[in-house]
């Protein structure tokens, strides 16, 4: 007989579709997930057929990566199966099946590496594929390539033709940079391993939680009040006594405004910058021109 853990939870696929789930809870499902296919790799086994219906998240918080009925051990491997991408053909209910489909290919169709689909020799990153292309379906709601048919989809993710999505505010340029990598049709251009793929959306999570959430995001909208109450006070000062100051109290004035507003329009400027943190930075400097707009009219 077989002994294994008893695992209590829903499958990914079932999690995600439960209720709407913010960025910082995806990052961590599938950070906890790619943890398991790294471990894998690094035991030398390629799981081969990863998808969200072979993830649990465990009621006790862990997430654990389930059926490795089609692992192999070693670095290369290929059953040979098909040396071409399959033909045009009406193939939709291939698609929308949740089952891994055997004989002709291996592993789920919708979260194949391009390798797989062409029958050639897969290793570690086209797990790392996979691992993607579920992330990036919860990430937008939608799978990275279109085709409503088999070929359809094969011919898309050879040529690595990615579908359109709506960027997510939440979602910085960095961990969309990383995810495309990793979706390349190239295995050779995607990340080295698992390792440095989650290193990144490790780094991407820390900055969202760090910068974007809590009571973090509390303190930083109280630094933009009274960042914009410092840069009023100054503008009153030059505009009400500028006969008063001295040439080097001026520059002192003027290096101080700079020292205050530079980082400012830098963190403003940030591409992968949090879209709370953008919003309460914007926040600071509408309130600051209005009190400078006031103090012109007033003037």
């Amino acid at each position: 007989f077989v002994a294994m853990e008893h695992v209590e939870g829903p499958t990914l696929t079932a999690w995600l579709a439960a209720e709407p789930r913010d960025v910082a809870a995806i990052f961590e499902v599938f950070l906890q997930a790619g943890r398991g296919l790294q471990a894998a790799h690094e035991s030398g086994l390629v799981h081969r057929d990863f998808k969200p219906g072979n993830v649990i998240v465990g009621v006790d918080g862990r997430t654990r990566v389930l059926d490795f009925g089609l692992a192999r051990a070693g670095d290369s491997l290929s059953d040979g199966a098909i040396p071409r991408p399959p033909g045009p053909g009406p193939d939709i209910s291939l698609l929308s099946s949740p089952l891994t489909r055997t004989g002709t290919l291996l592993g789920p169709p919708a979260y194949m590496s391009s390798e797989q689909h062409l029958g050639a020799a897969v290793d570690a990153r086209s797990d790392q594929f996979s691992f993607c292309a579920a992330l990036f379906e919860a990430l937008y709601g939608e799978r990275p390539f279109a085709g409503e048919t088999l070929h359809a989809l094969s011919t898309n993710v050879i040529a690595g033709r990615l579908r359109p999505i709506q960027p997510r505010p939440d979602v910085s340029q960095t961990v969309h940079a990383a995810i495309v990598r990793g979706l390349a049709p190239d295995a050779a251009a995607r990340w080295p391993s698992m390792r440095e793929l989650l290193e990144q959306i490790a780094r991407a999570r820390r900055e969202h939680l760090t910068l974007g959430d809590g009571r973090i995001g509390v303190w930083i909208g109280v630094g933009m009040l009274v960042i914009s109450l410092i840069i009023t006070g100054m503008v009153q000062v030059l505009w009400e006594q500028p006969a008063n100051l001295t040439p080097t109290q001026h520059l002192r004035l003027a290096v101080l405004v700079a020292l205050v507003g530079v980082p400012l329009l830098a963190l403003l400027l940030r591409r992968d910058q949090p879209a709370r943190q953008r919003q309460l930075i914007m926040l600071g400097i509408v309130m600051t021109v209005l009190s400078c707009l006031q103090r012109l009219v007033l003037w």
